[in-house]
């Protein structure tokens, strides 16, 4: 009886450690490191258009990314940028019209 249960706590520890090991500690929340506002500014900085203002449509959270939709009405341009946690802006999508 004692050595079952030994077996089991033996079991217990091993898969405990091996669950462990399997979380990604490299992985930083985005929202640890980056506010949604702070997204929201990046993203109105880098669309930038002299004597034009840029509007933020919406604003998604998914896959430890922020997704944010812009337009610039006046330019006639809309589009989504996603920002990961590294503050590196990406264009997924735009559209002129």
């Amino acid at each position: 009886m004692f050595k079952l249960f030994q077996i089991r706590l033996v079991f217990i520890l091993l898969m405990s450690t091996f669950l462990l090991g399997c979380t990604d500690s490299t992985v930083t929340n985005i929202q640890s490191v980056i506010l949604e506002d702070e997204a929201k500014q990046m993203v109105l900085d880098n669309h930038y258009v002299h004597n034009e203002e840029t509007e933020i449509l919406s604003v998604e959270l998914k896959n430890n990314k922020y997704y944010i939709e812009w337009q610039i009405e006046g330019d006639c341009q809309r589009g989504i940028d996603s920002i990961n946690s590294d503050r590196v802006i990406e264009i997924i999508e735009v559209e002129i019209c």
